[in-house]
């Protein structure tokens, strides 16, 4: 417990400090006149691409869940919205806590299973996390210091997925890799923890095939451009109009990357200053990029507690639609008088 508070603690202390270099050097007049003049005309389409981003999460998820068990999108949709608000309202990814569990409670899955699928969903996500990055680094003029990291890490991306390929095609390391299967499938004869293993590894289905495993990238990439399309509709309600839609892609990828950070709630801090870091390299002043980050910070939470409340509300009244009356019998039922 005291291990818990330090983290929530040191998570604070990161957003307070990032907090403070994010309003750094920021003339709070011009900062209140952009934010005043932004067209609120644009925030349907955020809304309409932030609602689309989390549907096509749910239907990922369910391709990832399928292979294991077939689970409706009513069913998933409903736990995603909530993981989400949870994560943006609780620090320590208290949202990801919450959607294994309630996995796992509506649908009879394993713990250690619900949990493998979240570990594919985030291997999907930093998969595209990575292509995108070292995308952006080739096409934009990036400081030297970024470019160097984001080469590197596809350098490392690389050789992992040759290490991976390299262990299922060659004769010796295939063979020492089924050995190693072999032994611990024994253990897992003799160990709950191994069993645990196995209820784990079921969540990992999907990966199995090439087939379903390509298709949760697509949706993946899918996810991506639809973010990305909701922050390009904020930036144009500041009168962006003529910045590249690639910057929308850098604040993508710069608010992912500073998600790894221990953070505040909500990412307050670190979300706002990566906002002004990724917006920065397209030429937009620290207060627009400040303004823009705010403005998507709150849509992002207000949105997430909208949806939130409707499917509390819909899921209510399904329940009370479907509650049988108790009829006693000792009251004799008469049938309609003529």
């Amino acid at each position: 417990m005291v291990r818990d508070w330090r983290k929530i603690l040191f998570g604070l202390a990161i957003g307070a400090l990032f907090l403070a270099l994010a309003f750094r050097r920021v003339d709070l007049t011009v900062l209140v006149r952009e934010l005043a003049g932004f067209n609120p005309w644009w925030l349907p389409l955020f809304v309409v691409c932030h609602l689309t981003s989390l549907v096509l999460r749910s239907w990922r998820w369910q391709g990832i869940v399928g292979p294991v068990r077939p689970v409706g999108l009513g069913v998933l949709f409903p736990i995603t919205v909530r993981g989400f608000l949870i994560s943006n309202l609780v620090p320590m990814k208290a949202g990801d806590l919450y959607r294994f569990y309630a996995l796992s409670r509506q649908t009879g899955l394993e713990k250690a299973t619900a949990v493998g699928t979240l570990v594919v969903e985030r291997l999907a996500d930093l998969i595209g996390l990575v292509l995108l990055s070292v995308a952006l680094a080739l096409m934009l003029d990036l400081p030297p210091a970024i470019h160097r990291a984001l080469v590197w890490l596809g350098v490392a991306a690389g050789v992992v997925v040759v290490l991976w390929w390299s262990v299922r095609r060659l004769p010796a390391l295939a063979d020492r890799f089924n050995r190693m299967k072999r032994y611990l499938a024994t253990w897992v004869e003799h160990s709950p923890v191994g069993r645990v293993m196995v209820n784990l590894r079921q969540g990992f289905a999907v990966m199995k095939d090439r087939r379903q495993w390509v298709a949760i990238l697509a949706r993946t990439a899918l996810i991506f451009l639809t973010v990305a399309l909701g922050i390009l509709a904020i930036l144009r309600g500041f009168g962006l109009v003529v910045i590249s839609p690639l910057a929308s892609l850098a604040l993508l990828v710069f608010i992912f990357w500073t998600s790894v950070l221990p953070q505040a709630p909500a990412g307050l801090g670190t979300f706002e200053y990566a906002t002004i870091l990724a917006l920065q390299l397209f030429g937009v002043g620290r207060e627009t990029a400040l303004a823009s980050a705010l403005v998507l910070h709150a849509g992002v939470i207000v949105n997430l507690l909208v949806i939130s409340g409707i499917t509390f509300l819909l899921q209510g009244s399904s329940r009370r639609a479907t509650v049988p009356v108790a009829v006693d019998p000792a009251v004799e039922v008469e049938g309609p008088q003529l």
